[in-house]
């Protein structure tokens, strides 16, 4: 049976279905494989974030939310070419597991991390594979206007302020029928980006310049009830269920760092942080 995975807040109950999907088990045995394979080049990287994004709290959800909008995209238009970019990509497996799954799509990854093109070679070499990495920043890309079927940006928004001038070149990149694919952290407590007081200045960047494939999804992100329902998957519930998916290595040290940064008293608990994932169209 084919898995449904709304739009927007995630749902605890949702979660728990998706982790025991063929999808997820498909998906967790590539990334595992693709781990073991560039274990060399992605122990250096892990300095700098982590070799494993898929057993982490927000991404085991984001990544298959992704492949599965992008999944219906590429159904709908009969398997011709689609070209995809990855903006903020970093260096995953999800570039590659997409490009093994879509063998129609043109996979371009894009970051301004400068140690990037030389794994993305090695990677590429090893793997047999020929998916593209351009070192640009993703407020000015310089690649040609209307190139791409879909931009995907996986949990980036939340670490920049420059909301409306990235989301502007998104737009301009994007074909009259494609489409963006977003997600983003919640800061539930305000010792994280996005804080919920930013929460709405985001949405309204995006409504301004997109039109959201599930309306509903956006209005009940901006709804303060929905956002700190118990329902909701967060990294507080997280902390208690499996402590090694949290984003950080150390959760406490981290969250007293937090505190200080924004000149608040130290806290001595998790961040409590949820997530939210959506579709827009230029239509």
């Amino acid at each position: 049976m084919e898995i449904q995975l709304p739009q927007g807040l995630v749902k605890i109950s949702d979660y728990n279905v998706l982790l025991q999907s063929e999808l997820f088990s498909r998906m967790e045995k590539f990334s595992n494989g693709f781990v073991a394979q560039n274990n060399e080049i992605l122990s250096a990287y892990r300095r700098k974030w982590v070799m494993d994004p898929l057993h982490q709290w927000s991404r085991q959800w984001e990544y298959p939310f992704v492949f599965s909008q992008i999944e219906k995209y590429a159904a709908a238009r009969g398997g011709r070419p689609i070209k995809i970019l990855d903006a903020g990509s970093g260096i995953t497996f999800f570039p590659y597991f997409l490009k093994q799954a879509i063998g129609a799509a043109a996979l371009t990854c894009c970051d301004a991390g400068l140690s990037l093109p030389e794994m993305f070679r090695t990677i590429n070499t090893q793997m047999g594979t020929d998916v593209k990495f351009l070192c640009r920043d993703i407020r000015d890309t310089a690649l040609e206007s209307s190139s791409f079927d879909i931009v995907y940006c996986v949990s980036v928004l939340e670490h920049t302020k420059n909301y409306d001038e990235i989301i502007k070149e998104f737009v301009r990149l994007l074909k009259d029928d494609g489409i963006l694919i977003v997600t983003f952290d919640i800061s539930l407590d305000g010792r994280s980006d996005i804080p919920v007081s930013e929460v709405k200045k985001l949405v309204t960047s995006l409504q301004n310049y997109l039109s959201p494939t599930d309306q509903g999804s956006t209005i009940r992100l901006l709804d303060e009830e929905k956002l700190f329902s118990p329902a909701i998957i967060t990294t507080a519930f997280v902390s208690g269920w499996n402590e090694s998916l949290l984003p950080w290595k150390y959760p406490l040290v981290s969250s007293v760092l937090a505190s200080v940064k924004r000149r608040k008293l130290p806290h001595f608990g998790v961040k409590n942080l949820t997530f939210t994932c959506h579709t827009f169209s230029l239509s």
